[in-house]
């Protein structure tokens, strides 16, 4: 049984401590490698914080499958320069993954990224004009497009529809424009 390795991954087994420093070395090989991960702030000593890039799963990495012979080799290679890894197997075969299968992980990765800070100044802003439309980027009513009701710059009062009015955090807003309601004429039909 073939698999076609169009857009399919092969999923790569490593130490888990080694599992960033992996992913690195094969970028820098020309292999598009990835690990879901986040950054961290991790303290170090009584006063010390640091931030570091950590594995959301630990031991492993997903790369092109297209590049499944190169990376068979680099895994049996014992002077290969990329930190030590192999190939997950199942049966006589290497285990792939389809692409929207990693999008999956990808988007479990995006929604553990710390929510937006507004820029210094940004938080009392100028007021979004009413009657504005207003997209959300993200967090609970993201993709939803609203009216703006009311501004003062810090809040803004945001109409749904008929069914729900929510305020947000100015500087959340995306403004899409004015909405231009053309008045009804004509005679009736």
């Amino acid at each position: 049984m073939g698999i076609p390795f169009d857009n399919r991954w092969c999923i790569l087994r490593t130490a888990g401590p080694r599992t960033i420093s992996l992913t690195w070395s094969l970028c820098r090989a020309g292999i598009a490698a990835w690990t879901p991960s986040q950054v961290r702030s991790i303290r170090r000593g009584r006063h010390c914080a640091i931030t570091t890039e950590v594995p959301l799963l630990p031991t492993f990495v997903f790369a092109p499958a297209a590049d499944l012979s190169v990376l068979g080799r680099l895994a049996i290679d014992p002077l290969s320069p990329h930190p030590q890894f192999s190939l997950f197997r199942w049966g006589d075969g290497v285990v792939t993954i389809s692409e929207p299968e990693l999008h999956r992980l990808a988007e479990a990765e995006d929604a553990l990224r710390p929510k937006p800070i507004a820029p210094a100044g940004k938080r009392a802003g100028q007021p979004i004009a009413v009657g504005s439309e207003v997209r959300i980027p993200e967090g609970p009513f993201g993709g939803m497009t609203g009216v703006v009701q009311q501004s003062d710059g810090r809040m803004t009062l945001v109409a749904f529809g008929n069914i729900l009015d929510v305020k947000i955090e100015t500087f959340l807003l995306q403004e899409s424009g004015v909405l231009d309601t053309p008045a009804l004429t004509g005679t009736a039909a």
